[in-house]
């Protein structure tokens, strides 16, 4: 039988096994009222081609997943080269209503900001939801994308982030 120090173990071993695998790095925004929200992902992963979807993983406890539940609109951005400071400012380095003033924010029609010089930022409806564990996956169609000129995506991996080689 599993001890919770068996689980413990596994915990940590599991989150070591993750640091390694090297993933882009997005920032999610959506806007609750008059305030606008935003946090770091590396959790996030196309579903469909048709319709085109994302699945986003938010942690239960972070502010914006009452946000997206509630709006049902949240925006995808995918974070270029570069673009580290942006990250470390979303994933809990500044305060949230510090964050927007680190890079720059194109407010959309819907009212949702979207990142200028971002490799890709994808507007979403949330349309699907399931709770499991600390997270919540979310499901959004994609509705719009603003592709800018062709840039690398930034990377995270073993806690930091990095550029593509070459």
């Amino acid at each position: 039988m599993d001890t919770a120090a068996d689980q413990t173990d596994l915990t940590q071993d599991f989150r070591s096994a993750m640091r390694r695998v090297a993933s882009s790095v997005f920032v999610i925004t959506c806007r609750q009222g008059e305030a606008h929200l935003g946090m770091t992902a590396s959790s996030v992963v196309s579903v469909s081609m048709d319709p085109p979807s994302l699945l986003v993983c938010i942690n239960r406890a972070a502010s914006i997943r009452d946000a997206v539940r509630d709006s049902l609109l949240f925006c995808v951005n995918l974070l270029a080269e570069g673009q580290g400071e942006i990250g470390a400012a979303f994933g809990g380095q500044l305060s949230a209503a510090e964050r927007f003033a680190v890079g720059e924010w194109i407010e959309g029609a819907e009212g949702l900001r979207h990142l200028a010089g971002a490799a890709a930022s994808m507007l979403c409806r949330l349309e699907a939801e399931i709770d499991y564990g600390t997270h919540t996956i979310c499901v959004g169609r994609v509705t719009r994308i603003e592709l800018p000129t062709m840039r690398s995506p930034l990377l995270y991996h073993n806690g930091r982030f990095a550029n593509l080689p070459g």
